[in-house]
């Protein structure tokens, strides 16, 4: 099948996957450049594209991009993590035009709605593949299946369960498209629920909060600098006991009273938690 791709390294499986199988052929990938300053977050999947002789573009996609597809074959669009609105597809050649959203829709429609799975507090999510519509996140669904959540991930786990599902739909639909084609399902309008993109400004703590809620937020850390350094909570863990601090002071870096010399992995906070009736001891996060 001849495919045009829309997306960045989110699902880069998804992109490999197509890249490498004798059924499919890529003929244009479809990115985004990021400014100066900013950690690049489709270098990945550009540079295997151009390695592979794929054109690429990362201006947003326009009506007459569409209509040079059609005119070379192109018979499927997957968009994955594109952050650009497709134009409609008007047929001809193009037979499917697909999404894949790491939600379960129509519940967590919007841009980057995984570390709202672990804000909510969730006890399952999933993957969908949709029909491309007028509205975001907003077609038909394909196909769709959900995971069950332990309640302690991070957003890099998180994001792993997604990137693995979501390949293992893709491949299913591949399989079949016709067959998923023609027994979509409509979404629930009454049902849908819009997650906005996360504001640096959302990622603040308030030490006083209750103590679930800021294990929550700890979790959802993932800072990935201008040179590709990664930085991310690894895990949560907390402990009440009675303290003078105030919540917010560093206590302890890798098992060392606060301002001793070594590298800053291991670190605990004091905080406040209200809600027990009690002042907790720290929270401790490993990054």
């Amino acid at each position: 099948m001849m495919v045009a791709y829309f997306g960045n390294d989110i699902f880069i499986d998804c992109f490999r996957h197509l890249h490498s199988g004798k059924h499919h052929r890529i003929l244009k990938l479809f990115s985004v450049a990021y400014g100066e300053g900013e950690y690049d977050l489709a270098q990945s999947t550009r540079r295997l594209a151009r390695l592979s002789g794929i054109p690429v573009q990362t201006t947003p996609a326009l009506p007459r991009d569409l209509q040079a597809l059609e005119r070379q074959g192109c018979e499927a669009i997957i968009s994955a993590g594109y952050s650009h609105k497709i134009p409609p597809w008007c047929g001809g050649a193009i037979r499917y035009a697909v999404n894949i959203h790491p939600t379960l829709l129509p519940r967590g429609a919007g841009p980057m709605p995984l570390p709202w799975v672990i804000l909510k507090g969730l006890e399952r999510t999933g993957v969908t593949i949709h029909k491309l519509t007028d509205t975001w996140d907003g077609g038909d669904i394909l196909l769709q299946e959900s995971f069950p959540l332990s309640g302690r991930e991070n957003i890099e786990e998180l994001l792993a369960k997604s990137q693995s599902l979501a390949l293992e739909l893709l491949d299913r639909f591949l399989g079949a498209p016709d067959a998923y084609w023609h027994r979509a399902t409509p979404q629930s309008p009454g049902d849908r629920e819009y997650w906005p993109r996360l504001t640096p400004q959302d990622y603040s703590i308030d030490w006083n909060w209750e103590l679930g809620r800021i294990e929550r937020y700890l979790r959802i850390y993932r800072y990935a600098s201008q040179d590709g350094v990664v930085e991310f909570v690894t895990d949560v863990t907390s402990s009440r006991k009675e303290h003078p601090h105030v919540p917010g002071t560093l206590l302890r870096v890798d098992g060392r009273e606060a301002g001793s010399r070594g590298e800053r992995r291991d670190r605990q906070f004091s905080c406040s938690d209200e809600a027990a009736g009690v002042t907790p001891w720290v929270g401790l996060s490993r990054t």
